[in-house]
Formats: C-alpha cells, structure tokens, sequence
C-alpha cells in the first residue's frame, strides 16, 4: 500500500508540473501575441539590465507568494488572491522564459559566470510551473511551499555566479531567523545566542551590498537603517533576557520590509 500510495503520490505531482508548464506555455504564448515585454530582445542585457530582469521575476513571484500565504491562512478573498497570484506566476513565468531565450546557454550579464547556467535556469523554470500547477490545482499550501523553494534557487544561483546583492543576504538572515520564533516561545535563549553570529554577518552583508529594488536608493538605505536597528534592539533583548519576543516581533516584520525595498 505504501508503494502504491508513493506511486500516486508522484504521479500527481508529475500532472501539477505539467499543469504549471502547460499554463506557463500559454503565458508566454499570449504575451508574445500581444507584443509584450516579455518578447526576447535583440541583444543580451548587461550587466545592470540582466539583474534587474531577473529582480522583476522574483517581484513578481514574491507578490504572488504574499497571495498565496494569505489564502493559505484564510485571509482574505480567496478566489480574487488564487486569481491575482495566477496571473502574477504566468507574468512571472513568461518573463523568464524570454530571459532564457535571450541569453541562450550562457547566462545574461554577471550570470556568465554562472558555471551551470542552463540547470539553473531549468530548474526555476520548472519551480515557477510547479507554483502555477498547483495555483491551477487550488492548493495554495502547495504553491507556497513552491515559491519558497524558487525564491531559493534564485538566491543560490546569485551566490554562485558571483552575484551580491542586498536581497539575498536578507532571505538568507531570514532563512536563519525564522525558526527562532519557536526557539523564543520555548524560553531557549541559549539556541537564540547560538545564531546570533550569523544573523549579525547577513545583516552586515545586507548593509554592504547594492539593492536591486524599484523604489528609490533613499528609501532602500532608510528601511535597511530600520532594519539594522530593530537588529541592534533584539540583540539587547536576547542580552537582558527581557523583551526578547517584541523585539525579535518587530526585526522580523521590518525584515519583511527591507526585503521588498531592496528586491
């Protein structure tokens, strides 16, 4: 029974990716038709253009993701975000697709560095189909699930092609972060003290790194000043012992913020 429920188990997951594909297929299809920006451009991007492409992509993913979280915790209209985080995938899968197309085996700008380039491009492609898959499939905690995943591969093929960028030092403090909120809830601050060394090295990497963002490099250098604060403040809490869930609180919600400031 075990292996029949594997077997079953993989098949479905196969039919999800092939959904995702199938709709991502129709994406691009659609956008190209109707002359949009997703239509491979003549040349290959530089250097600054190709980072912020692939920016625009992981904009658009992060939005839909924000959708999908939503639904997942019952928040909101859940047939208007499912729409909403649909179409955002399909943009977002279009435009990376033509980014793929453009570059060929190589890599656009910095991400000729990159000395896998082709994987890794194949392999956020498939992740954007598996989240627009399981969008068509109403399985919100699936796709979520999946748009972390690619929000992942985003940052490790920037780490090996060379690529710093403020960005992904904070998904990376995040990713260290995030499971602290259990630690805390169970009185653990030895564990807490533990990772402070490296929340402390990606928040000075974030603080040194450019940001790729679309609001304006004042606003980005405000909220990553923010940031670097409630980082100084959680640091004092977990020290005192004394205020140590606010504070941890508050630098994970401005976390969030600096993130999409700077992504």
């Amino acid at each position: 029974m075990r292996g029949t429920a594997g077997h079953s188990s993989r098949r479905r997951g196969g039919a999800q990716v092939r959904a995702g594909v199938a709709a991502v297929a129709l994406a691009v299809g659609m956008v190209a038709c109707h002359g949009g920006a997703s239509r491979p451009p003549s040349a290959a991007p530089s250097v600054n253009v190709a980072i912020t492409q692939v920016s625009t992509v992981r904009r658009g993913l992060r939005s839909a993701c924000k959708k999908l979280r939503a639904v997942a915790g019952r928040e909101g209209n859940r047939t208007g975000q499912m729409a909403a985080a649909g179409r955002e995938t399909a943009e977002a899968a279009a435009h990376w697709s033509a980014l793929l197309e453009a570059s060929g085996g190589s890599g656009p700008g910095p991400y000729t560095a990159h000395p896998q380039w082709t994987r890794a491009g194949e392999e956020i492609r498939d992740g954007i189909a598996e989240m627009a898959g399981r969008i068509a499939a109403d399985d919100p905690e699936g796709a979520y699930r999946a748009c972390g995943r690619t929000c992942g591969r985003f940052v490790a093929m920037d780490e090996t092609a060379g690529v710093r960028l403020a960005s992904d030092a904070l998904y990376r403090f995040r990713q260290t972060a995030k499971p602290l909120g259990e630690v805390i809830a169970r009185g653990d601050l030895a564990s807490v003290r533990g990772a402070l060394p490296a929340l402390e090295a990606f928040r000075d990497s974030a603080l040194s790194r450019p940001g790729a963002g679309s609001s304006t490099p004042a606003e980005q250098a405000a909220l990553l000043r923010e940031f670097r604060g409630d980082v100084a403040r959680f640091l004092a809490a977990v020290a005192a012992e004394n205020g140590v869930t606010v504070a941890y609180e508050r630098m994970m919600l401005t976390l969030e913020r600096a993130f999409d400031s700077v992504l």
